[in-house]
């Protein structure tokens, strides 16, 4: 009779083994991406780097044809440790006088907040956390993994819950009519891509304020050779009514020259 000693036993069934204690839930995906999320912001990885950001906004007409084209150079600056992100190029030139003055009660706005303790980095006001109280208006369903950038991702599709869903922010207005998918790297769990586009038209203050007919977007990260996360590109899209005036534009933001603040310091002394 063979005999099949334990070793060998352990051998041949911990592939089987292994595969099952490590196959994820969709819960588990999304809480360990939550997870990942708070330890970059607790680590305060965005601050370890300097950076440019460059904007373009196409302001478009009733055909989707290109009437406007605006450049916005911004270079990464650090005030007491938090990112603030400076205009310094507009449309391929240094700044004006009318644009500079502009700038500087932009930045002074911004120390006031940061001595009120309210400040946040690169002055976004309408930054949308990514947390258990933004995934809990959405029902999330696993797609399957694929590739972007070299990198395994769990891909996973979102749509806004049935019945009425929180509305603290008028941003909040636009995430509960918003679907799309969301790419989670299958290694470290962090957020590689976000893809969101709305279901619907969304009214603001009841129609009265204007409304959105059509807006979507993509948003990417990146991973630097340390492990860090960093924001790589952002396009957006959006046509709709403001008031009395009609808003049709698009937008493409593009992270770039990535340099550790460190190696900044030390390279410039």
């Amino acid at each position: 009779m063979l005999k099949v000693s334990a070793c060998t036993l352990a051998f041949v069934l911990a592939p089987a083994l292994l595969s099952a204690q490590t196959e994820l839930t969709t819960d588990d995906i999304v809480q360990r991406a939550i997870d990942a999320q708070e330890r970059h912001e607790e680590t305060g990885n965005e601050v370890k780097y300097d950076y440019e950001l460059v904007s373009v906004t196409e302001k478009l007409d009733g055909d989707g044809e290109v009437e406007d084209v605006e450049h916005h150079l911004y270079r990464s600056h650090h005030i007491e440790g938090v990112a603030y992100e400076r205009l310094v190029e507009k449309d391929g030139h240094d700044l004006d006088a009318k644009d500079r003055k502009r700038e500087e009660k932009r930045e002074e706005k911004f120390r006031d907040k940061l001595a009120r303790g309210e400040a946040k980095h690169n002055d976004a006001d309408d930054r949308v956390a990514f947390n258990d109280e933004l995934l809990a208006r959405y029902d999330v369903q696993p797609i399957g993994v694929r590739l972007l950038a070299g990198r395994e991702c769990h891909i996973l599709r979102f749509e806004p819950k049935p019945g009425k869903l929180p509305v603290r922010k008028t941003i909040d207005r636009a995430l509960n009519k918003a679907e799309g998918l969301l790419w989670v790297d299958t290694e470290t769990f962090e957020i590689a891509r976000i893809e969101f586009e709305l279901r619907e038209r969304v009214r603001l203050w009841s129609g009265m304020m204007g409304s959105v007919s059509r807006m979507s977007g993509m948003f990417q990260r990146q991973r630097m050779s340390d492990g860090v996360w960093l924001p790589e590109r952002f396009d957006f899209y959006m046509k709709g009514r403001m008031l009395f005036r009609s808003i049709h534009v698009r937008q493409k933001v593009v992270w770039d020259d990535f340099e550790k603040r460190g190696e900044t310091l030390a390279s410039s002394q």
